[in-house]
């Protein structure tokens, strides 16, 4: 059982990096939501550095390999704040204006996505 946690653990916290690592473009896209699109963030974090590892290995540019999944999810990461910061440095405070409007979304759809996530893997 605590080796089942952990490796939930495991899942929750990649799964929450890869939500932060598609921060920026989730806020420029999901911009009228509440929660600045937040909850989707986790998905397009997913799809993102997924597509990248496959596009990659499937070109035969990259093995399929953790190291490989790592560096594709720092690329990700370096693209998006890369842009954010680009756009910081303009004058355009879009990510920090978006996380400080809906701190509060934020931490309810964290909490409630948490919450489903502990009660599905109890059930299955």
């Amino acid at each position: 059982m605590a080796l089942d946690f952990r490796y939930l653990f495991q899942f929750y916290i990649a799964l929450l990096v890869l939500g932060i690592v598609v921060m920026p473009l989730s806020v420029k896209l999901f911009n009228g939501f509440k929660d600045k699109g937040f909850v989707l963030s986790k998905v397009l974090g997913l799809y993102l550095c997924g597509y990248l590892m496959w596009l990659l290995s499937s070109c035969h540019i990259l093995k399929f390999r953790v190291w490989t999944c790592v560096l594709c999810v720092l690329l990700v990461a370096i693209a998006n704040y890369g842009y954010a910061i680009w756009r910081h440095k303009k004058g355009d405070k879009y990510l920090v204006d978006a996380i400080s409007e809906s701190k509060i979304e934020i931490i309810v759809a964290e909490v409630v996505f948490l919450l489903l996530f502990a009660f599905i893997n109890w059930v299955f």
